[in-house]
């Protein structure tokens, strides 16, 4: 029992308290003293295989890498945007993941931006870029801003009457067009 609360880094109390507990829970003795030290009981000897498994996997998930390198690193990447964004970023992006992280693939997803918290914390997407501020997260959302564009109105002068630059009024005095993409359920885009 010392040796074992040593290698948990618990006490000698602590890891016969928690023996005993499991004892109860499992309704078997798990562990029976023998000349040679301790056995394992039938019961304890068939759960060895699953619960060594279920640490692994316990293990994995908590104990990833923290060095991240491009270059070697072949995953895919779930990355949520709009079209516009995509036309104006994923080319060079993409070309510059071929110099250097040739491994890492992208799948593109039309953002909804209504849900885009909620996609992100339940790992539908790693990343998202999008147009204006995002309402408030939670402390473990971090948002940046990449950069900043302004609108552009084009218009031929001859035809409205007007002459540059145009005035709001005359802006919405004149017919034009909107084009703003409704949110809806996402699509994959597949992109390398």
């Amino acid at each position: 029992m010392t040796r074992a609360a040593a290698r948990v880094g618990i006490g000698q109390s602590a890891m016969s308290h928690n023996l005993a507990r499991l004892r109860e829970l499992l309704d078997d003795e798990l562990l029976t003293r023998a000349a040679d030290g301790m056995r394992l009981t039938p019961r304890a000897a068939t759960l060895l295989e699953p619960v060594r498994s279920a640490l692994a996997q316990v293990e994995a998930v908590l104990l990833r890498e923290k060095t991240f390198d491009p270059a070697t690193a072949v995953r895919t990447f779930r990355l949520g945007l709009s079209d516009s964004m995509e036309i104006l970023i994923v080319p060079r992006l993409l070309a510059r993941m071929r110099e250097i992280a040739p491994g890492i693939h992208l799948r593109l997803y039309n953002v909804d931006m209504s849900r885009l918290l909620d996609d992100l914390d339940a790992d539908a997407l790693d990343l998202a870029l999008a147009y204006g501020p995002i309402q408030q997260g939670q402390l473990h959302h971090k948002q940046r801003v990449l950069f900043t564009e302004s609108f552009l109105c084009m218009f031929n002068a001859e035809k409205t009457g007007v002459t540059p630059p145009i005035s709001v009024e005359d802006y919405v005095r004149l017919p034009h067009v909107l084009n703003q993409p409704e949110a809806g359920p996402q699509r994959a885009r597949f992109r390398r």
